[in-house]
């Protein structure tokens, strides 16, 4: 039988104790270092990555899936089964932004949130090609609002393994029109300054 699943509201504490920032950051910097992966590194490169060591650590696969999913709702999901944890996010947007929504769903699953059982009619038959809103908003009534304790752990998280694994990724480079080359020079000679008196103290 399959049991699925989406994490529950529990409180100030998660998997029996209170969670704080250092063991945020310990969990974070403890997947990035094995990350092993060739420097620059796409978006989806880093992801896959992500889920394989999330995968070892739980002996669960975890599985990332782009959903379409209807305006107005949700970016991303973590799914949670009992073969397999999934990852959903947006499909309509940049692998930059997916990104960024991947880390804070993969935050649920390290800081280890617990679940509330859907039945199986909730969701559509895996991989999640699409959810359609009814679906959706059966998914969103069993989570909590942004500012709950897990929804912060989660956004801690997704910060700070969205600040360690950004060295691997492309350097983003833009042309500037040529109207507006005086003031990005301005811009980035003040940045440049303020950066230079912040390291002299």
């Amino acid at each position: 039988m399959l049991i699925t699943a989406v994490w529950r509201n529990t409180g100030g504490e998660v998997g029996g104790e209170t969670v704080n920032r250092r063991q945020l950051r310990r969990s974070c910097s403890s997947l990035v270092e094995k990350l092993a992966l060739p420097v620059p590194a796409e978006p989806e490169q880093l992801m896959d990555r992500l889920c394989e060591l999330m995968g070892e650590r739980l002996g669960l696969p975890v599985h990332r899936r782009l959903v379409g999913f209807p305006p107005g709702t949700v970016s991303g999901l973590w799914v949670a089964t009992d073969a397999a944890h999934y990852i959903l996010c947006e499909q309509d947007t940049s692998p930059w932004h997916q990104l960024v929504i991947f880390c804070h769903e993969f935050g649920h699953i390290a800081v280890k949130h617990d679940t509330a059982p859907l039945p199986d009619s909730a969701l559509p038959t895996l991989p999640f090609a699409s959810l359609d809103s009814h679906t959706v908003e059966r998914i969103i009534a069993r989570r909590t609002y942004c500012s709950s304790p897990e929804e912060k752990h989660a956004e801690i998280f997704g910060s700070l393994l969205l600040a360690r694994v950004s060295r691997w990724l492309p350097q983003q480079t833009w042309v500037v029109p040529e109207n507006a080359r005086d003031i990005v020079q301005r811009l980035e000679t003040t940045f440049e300054a303020q950066a230079e008196r912040r390291r002299r103290g």
